[in-house]
């Protein structure tokens, strides 16, 4: 679907579903992307504090169990990578607002949505919303 770069950039998969995350790790992992997965806010938070450089990407669903959600991930993970934009999974996706930086995909959201966005992300450096549907076909993209 797209070529990363030869130095296999490292995805941080923060899904509370353990079936969605390993589907979406796996989908990843089989375009040549290096996963870490995390199924709670806090191990996802723990490991960006310890490899605040070894993380390239942050795709993260918005709630997550426990007191650290999607949003303080991105708060952390922005501390390295200022002008990178966090990819996040939201039910509500229109009712929360855009952030800038920000790729906000409608949950649930499939592995071929979070990979098609990545390496958008990837390729352009994009600073742009989508919202895909869940049958991952209708689209919009806003400029943020």
């Amino acid at each position: 679907m797209c070529s990363p770069q030869p130095k296999k950039p490292r995805v941080l998969v923060v899904d509370p579903s353990p079936m969605s995350g390993q589907l979406t790790a796996e989908s990843l992992q089989s375009e040549g992307y290096d996963v870490v997965a995390a199924a709670t806010g806090e191990r996802a938070l723990i490991l960006l504090r310890e490899w605040p450089r070894r993380v390239d990407w942050l795709y993260t669903a918005v709630e997550l169990p426990g007191l650290v959600d999607g949003w303080i991930l991105a708060d952390e993970y922005h501390q390295t990578h200022p002008s990178r934009p966090v990819i996040y999974a939201d039910r509500n996706p229109v009712e929360r607002g855009a952030r800038p930086y920000s790729v906000v995909l409608q949950w649930p959201v499939s592995p071929k949505a979070v990979l098609r966005t990545l390496c958008q992300a990837d390729t352009h450096g994009a600073r742009t919303l989508t919202l895909a549907s869940q049958d991952d076909e209708k689209e919009l993209s806003i400029a943020a």
